[in-house]
């Protein structure tokens, strides 16, 4: 009966090698609401850990949920999906549970972590694994969501609403910050310039990575890497904005506007528009008449 109380109050009594102090492990069962609709958490804790604190998932330990750390003090060594790195105080590392993952304490540390999973958890972990590999250094600011999530997930009623917008918050700050923390690559914005001049004219993957001087596989990578997107996909965006500006501000044809944006063929463009914006170009210019 006493273990079964301290197991809905978030305290495991079985001793676990290199932990000296925890606060949880916390559970959270989420509502049907929840599950179809906002970021939750499955469960979470606060660990104070020294040597020989490890935990190592192999492929058959992996499982179907997302995890993220913040340490307060001290550090944790990290080994996921072929790279090696150590996050210190201040750091956040985002792993894929159900890809392997192994980590350690080699002194004394002091981190929070969350299980989680819903809305779209796996979408922003694929963007911010391409980005950082899932290792996001020195973001103090971003601590007190954690704090806030395991001080939520201990109580009774938990208001969900609240919980996802933590979650949600330290997700959208690590993609803002990912994307503009880091000086690009110099191809990225030679290339965006390129195709900004040249959208217009039936250009390729091929055209913009020979004008940066990269091969068309590595340039793809990168520019995915460091935007979010995909060539196709900024060049399309590119071509669709201008587009937009022309059905909106002048008189100038269906086919002269698919024409002077690039598109292969009006009817492509056509495709393309109502697969963007739900509705024809010819519908979207008289929202504007």
């Amino acid at each position: 009966m006493e273990n079964m109380e301290n197991y809905q109050k978030g305290i495991i009594t079985r001793k676990e090698p290199g932990i000296l102090k925890k606060d949880g492990i916390y559970f959270y069962n989420p509502s049907d609401f929840a599950q179809e609709h906002l970021f939750y958490p499955h469960w979470g804790a606060e660990y104070v850990c020294a040597k020989p604190y490890r935990v190592n998932r192999s492929e058959q330990d992996v499982f179907d949920t997302f995890i993220l750390f913040y340490v307060v003090k001290g550090s944790l060594f990290f080994r996921y999906r072929g790279k090696e790195f150590t996050a210190g105080a201040g750091d956040i590392v985002l792993l894929d549970c159900k890809y392997p993952n192994y980590y350690r304490a080699e002194s004394e540390v002091q981190f929070r972590w969350i299980h989680f999973t819903g809305n779209a958890s796996q979408a922003y972990c694929d963007l911010l694994y391409a980005r950082r590999q899932g290792y996001f250094p020195y973001h103090p600011d971003l601590g007190v969501h954690f704090f806030n999530l395991l001080r939520s997930v201990k109580t009774d009623k938990i208001n969900e609403h609240y919980v996802s917008l933590q979650l949600y918050t330290i997700l959208s700050s690590l993609a803002s910050q990912a994307n503009t923390s880091q000086l690009q690559h110099p191809s990225v914005p030679s290339a965006k310039s390129y195709m900004d001049l040249h959208f217009a004219e039936s250009i390729t993957i091929e055209d913009i990575s020979a004008a940066v001087n990269l091969s068309q596989y590595h340039f793809s990578r990168l520019f995915r890497a460091e935007t979010g997107l995909s060539v196709h996909g900024y060049l399309l965006d590119t071509r669709m904005g201008h587009a937009k500006k022309l059905l909106s501000e002048t008189n100038l044809s269906i086919e002269e506007v698919a024409q002077q944006c690039g598109f292969s063929s009006t009817s492509h463009f056509i495709r393309a528009f109502k697969q963007e914006m739900n509705i024809t170009p010819a519908r979207f210019r008289g929202l504007f008449r």
